[in-house]
């Protein structure tokens, strides 16, 4: 499966530090490479790997973002290791050997495999907890961005990868001791009900609000970046949440 997905990434252009190797290239009459031992075996091995192939070519991996799947240790310019958390954003560098070269946007860096990584669609919405922002991505470059006040520490917002379902133009918001009108109405976790919406009874967006004075879960968002971000995503755009 390496062999195809690097691959597919030096043939869109990414960089490789390895240019005169022929590893990503497969060489079907190559019998010890394949280890194909009769013509059953060595069919089952071509159908497994056209059918690789046709997936890894849905991905277009050039200039590309990612996820983290899971915690991960990364180094910074002195080596020093860093815990990069799980759904953190990375970018991804380069090939080298077998291995993708990956960074932070903070500029911690390791190598990773593929299988480490969920690949970002080049249209998706991020929202970054510790920064209090919210970032539209289309054609894999940053669009615009606002700032937003998050989940409280008693009630915060779901960390993960999300799919908007619904988009709704003048609604209330109805839960526990509150019922709010909002113009815009976002959601991309059903089960809780939470998504992006304005929030006409704050003044101030970004900074430390959201420890104490955060919302219930939602990304409440203020109105010139919520109406942006309303008119820009679809039903089935994803949506990444880190800290």
């Amino acid at each position: 499966a390496y062999l195809l997905i690097l691959n597919s990434l030096v043939m869109c252009g990414c960089k490789s530090k390895n240019k005169n190797k022929t590893y990503f290239t497969f060489d079907h009459n190559n019998i010890e490479e394949t280890e194909i031992v009769d013509r059953d075996d060595a069919n089952e091995v071509q159908v497994e790997k056209e059918e690789e192939n046709n997936l890894l070519n849905e991905i277009v991996i050039c200039e590309t973002q990612a996820f983290l799947k899971e915690d991960t240790p990364f180094f910074d310019n002195d080596l020093n290791e860093v815990i990069v958390p799980m759904y953190q954003k990375v970018n991804i560098e380069e090939i080298d050997d077998y291995l993708l070269l990956v960074s932070t946007d903070e500029g911690y860096k390791t190598k990773l495999t593929l299988n480490d990584l969920e690949i970002l669609p080049s249209t998706f919405v991020e929202v970054d907890i510790s920064d209090q922002e919210v970032k539209y991505f289309e054609n894999n470059s940053e669009s615009f961005n606002y700032n937003v006040v998050t989940g409280s520490d008693n009630t915060p917002t779901p960390l993960g990868y999300f799919t908007i379902d619904q988009k709704l133009y003048g609604t209330y918001l109805v839960g526990t001791g509150y019922k709010s009108w909002v113009d815009y109405w976002i959601q991309f976790e059903p089960n809780r009900g939470i998504g992006f919406h304005d929030a006409s009874w704050r003044d101030e967006f970004g900074g430390e609000i959201y420890h104490n004075n955060g919302s219930h879960g939602c990304v409440n968002s203020p109105n010139e970046g919520i109406e942006k971000l309303y008119n820009e995503v679809e039903i089935g755009t994803r949506v990444l949440i880190h800290k």
